[in-house]
């Protein structure tokens, strides 16, 4: 509740007056906003033995193929994929095993594995964006079906969404 409170009257939110109860909080922000920044919270606690900047490139990852999928009904899977494709790195254990356990679905769980989903195909494009790989972000967006040029202002958009957080 107090992350929640804070964030909204952070200056830079931008909110006109000031918000003194979490049901205005979460009126402001909206579900799927406040799922986004609880899941942050969570895998930023999960961290404690990886270095700092991993929970930011989850988070570059994550908004990044969420702003690839879209309006699509799965953006918010996307978002989920995206966060918990380092979490190997984060939580310090194989991906298999943690993937295993995750209350996930299958879609998400075949994508961190490395399958040819969708979400994967979208998880791919943001690697190579990642990389500078501008092959592979060729190729990844023939596979998932976008223009190129969407995947470089998709990963411009996400690096300036996540710089936001300072």
């Amino acid at each position: 509740c107090l992350r929640i409170l804070r964030t909204v009257n952070a200056a830079g939110f931008a909110s006109a007056r000031r918000v003194d109860s979490v049901r205005q909080a979460i009126l402001l922000l909206g579900s799927d906003t406040l799922r986004r920044w609880a899941s942050l919270w969570v895998l930023a606690g999960l961290s404690h033995g990886a270095h700092p900047e991993v929970v930011v490139m989850s988070a570059v990852r994550a908004r990044c193929c969420e702003l690839l999928a879209g309006n699509t009904g799965g953006a918010s899977d996307a978002f989920l994929l995206g966060l918990l494709s380092l979490i190997d790195v984060v939580s310090g254990r194989p991906l298999d095993l943690i993937v295993a356990e995750l209350p996930v679905s299958a879609s998400i769980r075949d994508a961190l594995l490395g399958q040819d989903t969708p979400g994967r195909r979208l998880l791919d494009c943001a690697l190579a964006c990642e990389r500078g790989d501008w092959r592979a972000c060729v190729s990844a967006s023939d596979r998932a079906g976008l223009p190129a040029a969407r995947l470089a202002q998709a990963h411009a958009a996400a690096l300036h969404w996540a710089a936001s957080f300072d």
